[in-house]
């Protein structure tokens, strides 16, 4: 079973401290963890920590600043993850010097812990707001965490995003439950009856007796999009969202590495395709490894034959060699039998730019944008539309190669559209040629 995960956690040696802060901020409607510090204290990851209140000294007799501030610092590798989203520091402390010192010590050392930077520490001081163990003033407390975050609306705006996210999706479940609540057989069973409907009528029968979860998350992502895009948005979170995104362009700005890492995270999959089939629509296969006799055998031609057709004649091993699912949408939630369309395709090696112009004119190929790989090298994908095979399953549990990525619905649609488009062009014949 799933529970939430803490999005704010107190982190102090003295318990009376940690029980006030964590009362006050339960008294106002805020869920939060408190954590009651020592050094047997058996560590616990916060993957969607967003705020963190850390006392400065944990450790009683623990020496100088500097070394109190090392000790403290030794904690976030456990308390984050490697790669964790925006958070905000609480530091307890009185001294802008400890809190600059802190900052310092906590650049220096990022690196070495493998941890992402807070995107702000927010000294408070603890005799201020926690006077001999209590909150008078939760209310207080709270503002002031409040006016140091909105001094960065970016970062307000952001998690004010995700707070808006989070109630959308409240909205969803409550939508569905409240259906399931009028089944004459009870809520459960209503709600059993409902989410086998969504399966289904995404995914079809025998798919959704597979895998249930992917057809039935499909749907509530796009209920829980709904839901976001006409909630209603009070003035405040507009004059915020004003404040924060001030950078805007007619013309863009953003290229290179930047653009390609927006369009991976847009229109790719990556991260998620463990444990899914790789015959599926917009899955793309890596056939870099398949032998010349079996690329014949499938496509018709020698890899060195089509290179040309690509414009990287000249490119080396290098180019790796895809192919990609573009079977009907209604066809693939209801598993209707026939071969599986596969489109031929290469990625582009990288730092390869110079092809481009020369393919705008080329009718037969259609070229994805830039995307960004885990170690930010920049790529394309290119299909020819005219190497279309049909795959069985069978045929592609022989091939066994392994999964390159998997294209969003958006580009899998504009792929078959060209596709289509190409494949159905008239030929005629006009007088004067």
């Amino acid at each position: 079973m799933m529970l939430p995960a803490a999005r704010i956690v107190v982190i102090d040696d003295n318990e009376s401290d940690v029980r006030a802060i964590v009362t006050a901020l339960n008294s106002l409607g805020t869920s939060s963890v408190g954590v009651h510090y020592s050094p047997e204290w058996k560590r616990v990851s916060f993957p969607c920590l967003r705020i963190l209140f850390l006392d400065l000294h944990l450790h009683e007799g623990g020496g100088s600043n500097e070394q109190q501030i090392k000790l403290t610092i030794d904690l976030l590798p456990s308390l984050l993850s490697k790669n964790h989203g925006p958070y905000v520091i609480v530091l307890w402390s009185g001294h802008a010097s400890e809190k600059d010192l802190f900052e310092q010590t906590l650049d220096a050392r990022l690196s070495a812990l493998e941890i992402t930077a807070p995107l702000a520490v927010i000294p408070l001081d603890k005799i201020s707001h926690v006077p001999q163990g209590r909150v008078d003033d939760p209310e207080g407390l709270r503002e002031a965490v409040l006016a140091k975050i909105r001094e960065i609306p970016q970062l307000a705006a952001i998690l004010g995003w995700e707070e808006h996210v989070a109630q959308a999706v409240n909205d969803t479940i409550c939508q569905i439950v409240q259906m399931a609540r009028r089944n004459p057989e009870g809520a459960i069973i209503g709600l059993n009856r409902i989410l086998g409907e969504l399966a289904v009528a995404t995914a079809g029968l025998e798919s959704a007796r597979d895998d249930s979860f992917r057809p039935t998350n499909e749907v509530l992502v796009q209920i829980v999009a709904d839901r976001l895009l006409h909630r209603g948005v009070d003035s405040t979170l507009s004059q915020l969202w004003r404040v924060a995104v001030t950078d805007l362009k007619d013309k863009s700005g953003l290229e290179g590495l930047d653009a390609a890492r927006l369009n991976s995270l847009l229109h790719l999959e990556g991260e998620i395709l463990g444990g899914s089939s790789n015959w599926e629509r917009g899955k793309v296969l890596n056939l870099s490894l398949l032998e010349e006799g079996e690329f014949l055998k499938v496509w018709g031609t020698l890899k060195d034959n089509i290179k040309e057709d690509f414009f990287l004649k000249d490119a080396t091993s290098e180019i790796k060699w895809i192919a990609i699912q573009v079977r009907p949408a209604c066809d693939e939630a209801h598993m209707h039998s026939g071969l599986l369309p596969y489109v031929l395709g290469i990625s582009t090696p990288p730092g390869s730019t110079n092809w481009l112009d020369r393919t705008k004119k080329a009718k037969h190929l259609w070229v994805s944008p830039e995307f960004a790989t885990q170690t930010d090298e920049i790529y394309r994908l290119l299909f020819h539309l005219r190497f279309v095979a049909g795959l069985h399953r069978d045929r592609l549990r022989e091939l066994d190669r392994p999964l390159f990525c998997r294209l969003r619905e958006s580009l899998v649609a504009e792929l078959t559209h060209e596709l289509h488009s190409y494949s159905g062009r008239p030929g005629l014949i006009r007088f004067p040629r």
